[in-house]
């Protein structure tokens, strides 16, 4: 499968690794309920949103929206919580950093989210017709919920491929792409996501917002959230203060050891990125051209350097193309957050890679894009693009059929 192959450089103990850490990748955690057949994979709740991390990233690839009738969990979309600056203490929140909308038995669920979308017709240049879908989310709390419905930032599971290389990449060459105050007057002002992590600073990586470090950090905060799992990182797993006080069983011993969170870090560092296709197809090298002119490249940078890499060495010092300068950008008010999340702006995401990004279909069946979803193409994904990348989207739409052909073209190879 397009997603599923180890890099080609993997040692006999990294591909052994690899091996163990697929398995967790793709078991079904249960509840504390020990037998032969859970021993090692118990622990799941009370709080979840899935049982897999392979049911969400499917074939490594990335989720898709749930339907706009949605009546049940969400199989995977997840609503990061956003709360406004309320004066409320954490302690009269009831929500942890997202909602999980599936519980263990005898625990109920947090809240179920109700999905609806709005058609928004449009013409290129050329008098050609396209509709954007504006997505709506409503939060129905569960009947025994306390509390107010915070602000909710959805997320689709992005693909996992790369990850190594991404976490290789010289952090002096993506200091050296920031420019937070468009010093150069391009209209381009992307930033360094910078977490703060006790007395230490951290370039911020993983994840729609950057929000995230390392691979682990990544793994760390998936276990927890995802799927409720202490650790000894996370000792009462995705559960909020409040539900720390009144659920028993947040209060659990380690059901996630440290060498199993290294085993998924081996294997999502092992994981390599598909050959590009088509490259000296006609159609595929104007698009390339057009995608140069149309200034996409500036954020979506094709080539990146990365560094020494003590965890993996064989995947430092190397020049990669990943189609992403790993910086925060404006997107404007058409993607924004409903609130800021403390850390980034309302309008500020991670200039997501591209590499892969053509086989979105074949691996995961489905054509959906950005952090939510909402784009039905990846011509409806660019058209998204505001703030920043308006003068970027008003190329695109002056675009001629057969330009627009080409450039779908090119993304579809990469």
């Amino acid at each position: 499968m397009a997603y599923s192959a180890p890099v080609p450089v993997l040692g006999a103990d990294q591909r052994t690794d690899f091996a163990a850490g697929r398995r967790l990748f793709r078991v079904v955690w249960r509840e504390r309920a020990f037998s032969e057949d859970t021993a090692g994979t118990a622990g799941l709740g009370p709080l979840f949103n899935h049982r897999s991390c392979a049911g969400c990233h499917v074939r490594n690839g990335r989720g898709r929206p749930p339907d706009a009738d949605l009546s049940g969990p969400a199989n995977g979309m997840i609503w990061r919580v956003l709360y406004p600056e309320d004066g409320k203490a954490l302690t009269d929140r009831p929500f942890g950093a997202q909602v999980q909308d599936q519980a263990v038995p005898g625990t109920g669920y947090e809240a179920r989210i109700a999905l609806s979308y709005r058609e928004m017709p449009g013409q290129f240049a050329d008098g050609a017709a396209y509709s954007l879908r504006a997505p709506s989310y409503r939060l129905n709390l569960h009947p025994e919920a306390k509390g107010h419905a915070p602000g909710l930032s959805p997320r689709i599971p992005p693909a996992v491929i790369g990850g190594g290389l991404i976490e290789a990449v010289d952090q002096a060459e993506l200091a050296a792409l920031a420019d937070p105050f468009d010093q150069d007057g391009d209209g381009i002002s992307g930033r360094l996501s910078v977490i703060q992590s006790g007395e230490a600073k951290r370039l911020g990586r993983f994840g729609w917002k950057a929000s995230q470090a390392t691979l682990r950090d990544q793994v760390v905060e998936a276990t927890a959230e995802d799927f409720g799992l202490a650790s000894r990182d996370r000792p009462h797993g995705g559960c909020a203060r409040i539900q720390i006080q009144t659920l028993p069983s947040c209060a659990q011993e380690v059901e996630i050891a440290a060498s199993a969170i290294d085993q998924i870090v081996s294997y999502l560092r092992g994981l390599a990125v598909p050959s590009r296709r088509d490259v000296a197809d006609p159609t595929v090298r104007r698009g390339a051209t057009l995608f140069m002119e149309a200034g996409c490249a500036r954020c979506h940078v094709p080539s990146l350097p990365t560094g020494d890499y003590p965890p993996f060495p064989a995947l430092g010092n190397q020049i990669i193309h990943p189609f992403t300068d790993l910086l925060l950008h404006d997107m404007g008010p058409g993607l924004a957050d409903p609130a800021s999340d403390g850390a980034t702006d309302a309008r500020e995401w991670r200039t997501a890679p591209l590499w892969g990004i053509g086989l979105t279909a074949d691996v995961n069946g489905n054509g959906y894009f950005l952090h939510d979803g909402r784009a039905r193409s990846l011509m409806e994904a660019v058209l998204w693009h505001g703030g920043e990348a308006v003068a970027a989207r008003e190329s695109v739409l002056a675009m001629s059929r057969h330009d627009r052909t080409a450039l779908v073209a090119f993304l579809r190879s990469l």
